[in-house]
C-alpha cells in the first residue's frame, strides 16, 4: 500500500486541518447503550495529525442516555425499517433521528469525510441487522438511519466504518478521497471559475485514471463540455459528483501499470 501520509503533508497541521464528521464513541467518548466506548485508534491517534473532527453521537442527541436500552432495526408490518428499543419497551424513535439527521447534517455541507461506527442502528454504513415484526429473525441488510440520511443529504462524500477501515486497501482509498474532496471544497470557496475547475482536473487526472479508466474518459468529456452549462455552481455540483464517484473505485494494478506507460510516454 502507498503510504499517502508523508513527510510532505504534514503542512496540513501547521495550516487549516481537514474537517472529517465522526461518530463520538470512535473518539473515546462514553456515550455508547452500555455507556462504554469503541475508541478507534487510527482516528484518534493518526489521522488526528490531519483531521479536525465533527463529533456527534445521534442516539445521544435525541435526548437518551448513556447507560441506556439497546436500539434496532425493526421491520414494521409496511414493510419500513423503523427504530426501536431491543428490550421490547414501546417506542418508536424513527421519526426523531430523521430529524435531527436533516436539521445536524444541512449545517455541515463543508465536510470533507466521515467515519461512521460499524453495527450501529443509528450509524453503521453497511449489514446492520434488521429484525422481524416480532423480534426473532435478522438479516443483516441495513443501514443506520443517521448514516442513511447523511448519504441521501451528501452522496459525493467519502463516508466510511471504523470495520472496514481496517481494511488498507479501502483505508487508502478513503484517505485520497477526503483529501481530494477538501481540495475541491477549497478550490470552490476561494478562487471557483471554469479555468480553475480544469485546471484541478488536469493535476488530478493520472490518479483518476488509475481508479477507473472508463469513468476516467467519460468525466474527461465532461470537463470538455463546460461551456454549455449556464450555471457554473450546478456544474461544479456535478463535476463534484461524477468526481467523487470515479475516486470510490479502488485503484488497481493494471491501473497503475497504465499510468506507469501513460507518463513514460
Amino acid at each position: 500500500m502507498v503510504n499517502i501520509l508523508t513527510s510532505s503533508d504534514k503542512s496540513n497541521t501547521s495550516g487549516k486541518k481537514i474537517t472529517v464528521g465522526i461518530s463520538s464513541c470512535l473518539l473515546g467518548d462514553s456515550v455508547r447503550f452500555d455507556g462504554g466506548h469503541k475508541r478507534f485508534h487510527f482516528a484518534v491517534d493518526e489521522l488526528s495529525d490531519y483531521f479536525e473532527y465533527q463529533q456527534a453521537c445521534p442516539e445521544m442527541a435525541i435526548g437518551l442516555p448513556t447507560p441506556r436500552p439497546a436500539l434496532r432495526l425493526v421491520k414494521s408490518d409496511e414493510n419500513s425499517v423503523r427504530l426501536k428499543f431491543s428490550d421490547g419497551r414501546e417506542g418508536d424513535l424513527t421519526e426523531e433521528m430523521l430529524q435531527f439527521s436533516t436539521t445536524y447534517l444541512s449545517g455541515l455541507l463543508n465536510l470533507s469525510g466521515y467515519i461512521v461506527c460499524k453495527n450501529s442502528p443509528s450509524c453503521g454504513l453497511e449489514r446492520v441487522r434488521v429484525y422481524d415484526s416480532v423480534g426473532n429473525g435478522n438479516k443483516k441488510s441495513g443501514i443506520g438511519l443517521f448514516t442513511e440520511q447523511l448519504l441521501k443529504v451528501m452522496p459525493w462524500l467519502p463516508v466510511e466504518e471504523d470495520g472496514r477501515l481496517s481494511d488498507p486497501h479501502i483505508r487508502e482509498n478513503f484517505i485520497i478521497r477526503v483529501f481530494a474532496l477538501h481540495e475541491l471544497n477549497e478550490l470552490k470557496k476561494n478562487s471557483f471559475n471554469r479555468h480553475s475547475l480544469i485546471d484541478f482536473h488536469t493535476r488530478y487526472k493520472l490518479l483518476l485514471l488509475a481508479h477507473s479508466q472508463p469513468l476516467y474518459r467519460e468525466l474527461g468529456r465532461f470537463v470538455a463540455s463546460n461551456n454549455e452549462w449556464d450555471s457554473i455552481d450546478s456544474y461544479f455540483d456535478e463535476y463534484r459528483n461524477k468526481f467523487m464517484n470515479l475516486l470510490q473505485h479502488q485503484a488497481t494494478r493494471r491501473n497503475h501499470t497504465n499510468v506507469l506507460m501513460h507518463i513514460q510516454g
